[in-house]
C-alpha cells in the first residue's frame, strides 16, 4: 500500500480570515446603518412632537448566513407617512396640536379647532398623501453604504495579507 501526503502550512492571516473579515463587516454595518439612520432623521418630517424622527434607528441585525444593517422607525403612524393613507374620518382632537403649531394658534382656540374640523374633512375626502422619507433615504445613501461594506471587505483582505 503506498500512501503519500501533502503538508502545507496556512498562514495565520488565512487561519484567521473569518474571524477578520466578521469583525470588518460588522464594523461596516454599523457605521452604515448609524450613517443611513441620521440621513433617515433628516428626510423625515419633523411633525409637532418630532416623535417620527427620534424613533428612527439603524442597527446590525442577525440574517441568514451573516448579518445585517436594518433603520426602522417603529412608530405605529409610521407607515402612513411614507405610503399615505386611502380617505378616512381621523379623529378631529388628535389633528389640534398639528394645527397649533403648524398655524400658529392656541391649542384649544375656536380658530385651531375649525382648523383641525376642515383638515379632517379634507383628510375624509382625500387621505393623505405620502412622505416617502425611508425611499428617499434608500436612494439618497445606497451607493454610500455599498461603498463602505465595500472598504470593510477590503480592510478584511488587507490585514489577511498582513498576518
Amino acid at each position: 500500500m503506498s500512501q503519500f501526503g501533502i503538508k502545507t502550512e496556512i498562514p495565520t492571516g488565512l487561519k484567521d480570515a473569518a474571524v477578520i473579515l466578521d469583525k470588518e463587516v460588522l464594523t461596516g454595518l454599523r457605521d452604515t446603518s448609524r450613517s443611513v439612520a441620521r440621513e433617515a432623521k433628516r428626510q423625515a418630517p419633523e411633525g409637532v412632537s418630532g416623535t417620527l424622527r427620534r424613533a428612527i434607528n439603524g442597527t446590525v441585525i442577525p440574517v441568514a448566513g451573516g448579518a445585517g444593517a436594518l433603520v426602522s422607525e417603529p412608530i405605529k403612524y409610521g407607515p402612513y407617512v411614507e405610503y399615505g393613507t386611502r380617505p378616512h374620518m381621523p379623529p378631529v382632537d388628535a389633528l389640534k396640536s398639528w394645527t397649533a403649531k403648524k398655524f400658529r394658534l392656541a391649542r384649544e382656540s375656536k380658530a385651531n379647532k375649525r382648523a383641525a374640523w376642515a383638515l379632517a374633512m379634507k383628510i375624509k375626502r382625500s387621505g393623505t398623501r405620502p412622505n416617502p422619507f425611508m425611499g428617499r433615504t434608500f436612494f439618497v445613501t445606497k451607493p454610500f453604504a455599498i461603498e463602505r461594506i465595500q472598504n470593510a471587505i477590503e480592510r478584511a483582505v488587507e490585514r489577511m495579507s498582513k498576518e
